[in-house]
């Protein structure tokens, strides 16, 4: 089914439906703490704080047909939550936080196009690049970021048994260091299309002159 993007305030997320399915990938994707239940505000557990007016939430939805407003979607049986980010106005970037893809959708280029649509709406409200952190023992998240053209800024960041490292992306850079990559993938991949067919070439060949002896 096809894929559709929205960017939601956070003030505007209201219905339970869509605070479940937010929920429920959150905790997909990171395991939330024991005793968290969707009647807690989103940021509070998400963020340590409560402060909703410069937050937004970069929603993935997969669907059949055109997508309805967000706190309609998460109960319509042909709408499924494929992922989320979370992005909030912090100082002179765009904070992102909890970028996770649902399992079954992973592999296809989902949190690059959200990261793509948070470099929009940093952009859009001025902002000179992204920021956020990722866990250090999580080196395959951060690899992801550092592969859009972010760069980390300082090891060791976090609370208690969990460190963490900064990260920053000048902007405009997600959509730049995605099309070196989609051209590093396209070259590959005809690499090793050229190989096989060249593989198959010499096969036939040789076949030939066996069958010629």
């Amino acid at each position: 089914m096809p894929i559709h993007y929205q960017t939601v305030p956070h003030t505007a997320v209201h219905a339970s439906a869509l605070i479940n399915a937010m929920f429920s990938l959150l905790d997909m994707c990171f395991g939330l703490a024991d005793g968290v239940d969707p009647g807690q505000e989103l940021l509070s557990v998400m963020l340590g704080c409560s402060e909703g007016s410069l937050t937004s939430w970069l929603l993935c939805w997969q669907s059949d047909g055109s997508v309805p407003e967000p706190n309609r979607a998460a109960s319509e049986k042909n709408c499924t939550l494929a992922g989320l980010c979370g992005a909030t106005l912090y100082h002179t970037s765009l904070y992102v936080f909890n970028l996770c893809v649902h399992p079954r959708h992973r592999g296809c280029g989902l949190g690059t196009q959200l990261l793509l649509l948070a470099e929009h709406c940093a952009l859009e409200n001025g902002k000179s690049f992204i920021s956020g952190t990722v866990e250090a023992k999580h080196q395959s998240n951060l690899q992801f970021y550092t592969s859009l053209g972010a760069v980390p800024q300082e090891t060791g960041y976090g609370h208690g048994e969990v460190p963490s490292v900064r990260f920053r992306c000048a902007l405009p850079s997600v959509a730049a260091h995605n099309k070196v990559r989609r051209h590093q993938q396209y070259a590959r991949a005809r690499f090793w299309a050229l190989a096989a067919a060249t593989i198959c070439i010499a096969c036939v060949l040789l076949k030939k002159k066996m069958s010629n002896r």
